[in-house]
């Protein structure tokens, strides 16, 4: 049985069979029939190369389509966080049911609520919202969806911002799933805390239909704190996430095995404990004067200005500061804006800001219980000072306490707490005008009755230690007035 003809031993086969019939084998002239043949066969070889290098590359592109789990995306709709407003004349708060419907106002696009949302009167309530229509045509300005399909009487509805919580996407083609999966190929490390963020990034939430209604949109991770432990921040882009993207968080950052019985290697490394909370949000309130140059009506440049505001806060990432210059340049890039004085804030809001110390003294007063306390008689300096897991503020100044026998040191209620303290450590003393404390004990900030100092002197902290890790920045009210 003969093996097939190579390419070069066809091209030969032919050269012999035409030097057998002709005296011009001599004649290479472009355009002769043997050098007809010679190029034939190079342009044959040509297209060999070029059928295995796109054979290859296909391939290849193939196996990082198969390695990293990439497949085309479908077009996806856009959520929106959406705000109703009910009137304060209305007679009774508005319950809307999940499925409500709200437009844009003479188009086509509807977007439904995803769950069930009550207004009193007076108040507003948010509720993101899925557009109707999948694609980018779901990207929509702000304040744009503002109408109900069945309007009731005193209720409204807008969007507050032009960035949606999950962004409307088309259809991949095939060049953007292909360099999707080579991007993948980049951030397919694993151990440390970018990893860790870059993974959070790809947790979402889908409904039966697999429309994506919850994702994380911002994380931030701290893996410098504690040898062995990280700290993971993520956010929804709303608020608390729901137990369902928490496991599917949790899931990616540790690793699992899918229902195909496939090992996914999660994105932390092996030995390291994560832990795994929502952000610290921080409200921060934007007040102050604006000046407008002749020509601009307030009524319309405010809305665009609370626009433009709600647009900065939405480009927030976990762990950012709140520039107050940037608030400046923000307002003033309104077209219209001659001048802005903010009396709020006053400063730059720095990434990870500090527990605001205390600096009201507590009230205390003596308490007899039952059974009789360990504190003898006599009089006590009380202080307190604001703990979280990071570290311990400064103390609080004290209250002097006098007690008979047998009665304890009872201390008000000191909450609400300041943002990011989760306790309260309280100092009892017999020092007047002291400033060691003995550490009597821990608490949540409610009221208290102390019954004993510390077995050992423990001093407060000389320096504020209790940093507020993974705080985002999100807006309160805007109160913006016409300078005068």
């Amino acid at each position: 049985m003969s093996m097939p003809e190579t390419q070069t031993q066809i091209a030969q086969d032919a050269i012999a069979a035409i030097i057998s019939s002709t005296d011009l084998v001599t004649n290479f002239n472009p355009g002769t029939v043997i050098r007809a043949l010679i190029d034939m066969n190079a342009a044959i070889g040509a297209n060999i190369e070029q059928q295995a290098f796109d054979a290859f590359y296909l391939a290849s592109i193939n196996s990082i389509l198969t390695i990293t789990d990439t497949t085309p995306l479908d077009a996806q709709p856009s959520v929106y966080l959406l705000m109703f407003s009910l009137s304060s004349s209305a007679q009774s708060p508005q319950t809307l049911a999940a499925g409500t419907q709200v437009l844009i106002p003479g188009t086509s696009l509807l977007w439904s609520t995803t769950s069930p949302v009550t207004i009193s009167p007076g108040g507003v309530s948010y509720v993101t919202a899925i557009c109707q229509t999948p694609g980018s045509v779901g990207n929509v300005p702000a304040n744009s969806i503002n109408a109900l399909q069945s309007p009731i009487a005193n209720l409204t509805v807008t969007n507050p911002s032009s960035t949606p919580i999950v962004p409307g996407q088309d259809a991949e083609t095939p060049t953007q799933t292909e360099a999707r999966a080579i991007n993948a190929i980049a951030t397919i490390h694993r151990g440390d805390a970018n990893s860790m963020e870059s993974g959070a990034l790809t947790a979402t939430v889908t409904d039966s239909n697999g429309t994506v209604i919850e994702q994380i949109v911002s994380a931030k991770a701290y893996d410098y704190i504690t040898p062995g432990i990280c700290y993971l921040y993520a956010f929804n882009g709303v608020g608390n996430m729901s137990t369902q993207l928490l496991d599917n968080l949790t899931q990616i950052i540790t690793g699992y095995i899918d229902a195909n019985g496939v090992a996914h290697a999660g994105f932390k490394a092996a030995g390291v404990y994560v832990n795994i909370y929502n952000p610290n949000l921080y409200t921060v309130n934007i007040e102050g004067t604006v000046t407008l140059y002749p020509g601009y009506l307030w009524s319309s440049t405010e809305s665009l200005i609370n626009s433009a505001l709600l647009q900065y806060f939405s480009s927030l990432n976990i762990g950012d500061a709140l520039s107050y210059s940037q608030i400046i340049n923000t307002i003033s890039s309104v077209n219209g804006v001659q001048d802005v004085v903010l009396t709020q804030p006053t400063q730059t809001l720095v990434a990870d800001p500090l527990i605001v110390a205390p600096t009201v003294a507590p009230s205390a007063s003596g308490l007899t219980v039952t059974p009789s306390t360990s504190l003898a008689a006599g009089t006590y300096l009380v202080g307190y000072t604001y703990t979280n897991a990071w570290g311990e503020t400064t103390i609080s100044p004290t209250t002097s306490v006098t007690i008979t026998a047998n009665q304890a040191i009872q201390v008000s209620s000191l909450t609400p707490l300041p943002f990011g303290a989760t306790g309260v450590n309280y100092y009892v003393s017999q020092t007047v005008g002291g400033n060691t404390l003995g550490l009597s004990a821990s608490g949540t900030g409610q009221q208290i009755n102390l019954t004993q100092v510390g077995s050992a002197t423990v001093i407060p902290p000389v320096s504020n230690t209790a940093t507020v890790n993974g705080t985002l920045y999100v807006p309160g009210s805007i109160i913006l007035t016409l300078a005068s």
